[in-house]
């Protein structure tokens, strides 16, 4: 039987023992998840500023994600932009070797323009997820359609390079752009009926109606050449401007990622525990909890027949 004192003192090294046990379970807790605490309540100190970290981790992954798409979206307009200059290159050599050596009568230039004109609409209808690079904001519309492409559109002259026709464009004028960090948004849309497209698909309409075997017509394959010469000097400057886009995200999304390094630093310091401690820290408080079990047992005993013994 215990006397007052006696029961005072094992409730107080019971509660210890409590206080003990609760310590280990938390540093077994923290040495397996690696985590300072399981919830804010438990960095009450440091929760505001944590709080205000992962935000700006949200913020700058959202940012990430978003010139990741943006590079896509450029690599496949580059690779277009690309090809179109090969094409382009491609039909100037042919009309000069025609018209330089006298044998375009012989070289099917109408049939091999129809077919570069389906070429170029389809690097142009070029997508990604779903979404029409080329169509300005009207991202589900294709933007070139050869079927409306008619050179009897008023204002249009197939015999006369100076007017230009975009009436093969579906899309619309709008520039896409694309929030790359906190205070910078990036422009980097281009549509199919810029001057340098319009310049090549003009002079291949001219060529097809003016190469074709036993009617072919110099003086109009000539204003075609002039066209197409006038595109293979403005394509490498849309390429040139695609690329300045994508150095721009480059640049952007390695500030951020660096700045993403110092934020998980700094969370780290607030929520990771330093295992080696937290484990130095467990091996005192299992000690000291197996000293309280023990003293608990010893005041369990203590009694009258035992004093009086």
């Amino acid at each position: 039987m215990f006397r007052v004192s006696s029961a005072a003192v094992s409730d107080f090294s019971a509660y210890r023992n409590m206080v003990t046990q609760s310590r280990v379970q938390d540093l077994q807790i923290q040495i397996s998840s690696g985590k300072t605490s399981q919830s804010y309540a438990g960095i009450a100190q440091n929760a505001r500023n944590l709080l205000s970290l992962e935000d700006a981790t949200t913020k700058f992954s959202a940012y990430q994600k978003n010139i990741t798409t943006t590079q896509t979206r450029l690599n496949q307009m580059e690779t277009s932009v690309s090809q179109m200059e090969e094409m382009a290159g491609d039909i100037q050599q042919l009309l000069l070797n025609g018209l330089n050596s006298g044998n375009a009568d012989d070289l099917a230039l109408d049939t091999r323009a129809s077919n570069f004109m389906e070429q170029f609409a389809s690097l142009l209808n070029v997508q990604s997820d779903g979404r029409f690079l080329f169509s300005g904001g009207l991202t589900d519309t294709r933007p070139v359609d050869l079927s409306s492409y008619n050179p009897d559109n008023i204002g249009y002259d197939p015999l006369d390079p100076t007017v230009g026709n975009a009436g093969y464009y579906a899309g619309d004028s709008l520039v896409q752009s694309a929030r790359i960090d906190t205070a910078m948004t990036l422009d980097y849309g281009i549509t199919a009926d810029i001057p340098a497209f319009e310049k090549l698909l003009r002079g291949l309409d001219m060529i097809k109606d003016a190469g074709a075997p036993g009617s072919v017509d110099t003086v109009e394959l000539n204003n075609a050449l002039a066209l197409v010469q006038e595109a293979v000097d403005e394509l490498p400057n849309v390429r040139s401007e695609i690329g300045a886009s994508l150095a721009t995200l480059e640049q952007t999304d390695e500030r951020l990622s660096n700045t993403q390094i110092f934020l998980d630093e700094n969370m780290g310091e607030v929520e990771n525990v330093d295992i080696a401690e937290a484990m130095t820290r467990l091996s005192s408080q299992k000690t000291q909890l197996e000293a309280g079990y023990l003293i608990t047992t010893q005041m369990q005993q203590i009694g009258l027949w035992n004093y009086l013994r």
